[in-house]
């Protein structure tokens, strides 16, 4: 399977480390979202979760990205030293483990649905 595309899903089957350095809400979401009840087989290396839920409001959250946010109570993150020489470069990059799985049940997933008919806008450089 190719985990790396752009719209990222698909299910893990033993410990799986994703690297996700920079990659879009909605791509951690999907990777969420495809194993939600099996988190804890999951490790991402990219953007601090904790920084999106603190930096963006909750019900903008919900509605674009709900796993990213309801997964924020079932981990932990650890990050990553600094580039000292360059510090604007992965200063927000974190270890993401997660305590434990979600039961996945359908009125997750009716209670926060996702349009992807309207996508955010990314620019990737």
């Amino acid at each position: 399977k190719q985990w790396y595309q752009r719209r990222v899903r698909g299910r893990v089957t033993c410990n799986t480390l994703f690297y996700m350095i920079h990659s879009s809400k909605r791509m951690y979401d999907n990777v969420l979202k495809s194993n939600w009840d099996q988190l804890k087989l999951c490790t991402i290396v990219g953007n601090s979760f904790q920084s999106y839920v603190t930096h963006t409001t909750d019900s903008c959250l919900l509605r674009l990205v709900p796993h990213l946010f309801r997964s924020t109570d079932h981990s932990n993150e650890v990050e990553l030293p600094k580039f000292v020489s360059y510090p604007n470069v992965f200063n927000n990059t974190v270890i993401i483990n997660f305590l434990s799985s979600v039961e996945s049940n359908e009125i997750f997933k009716s209670t926060f649905p996702v349009d992807s008919s309207q996508d955010e806008m990314e620019i990737i450089l």
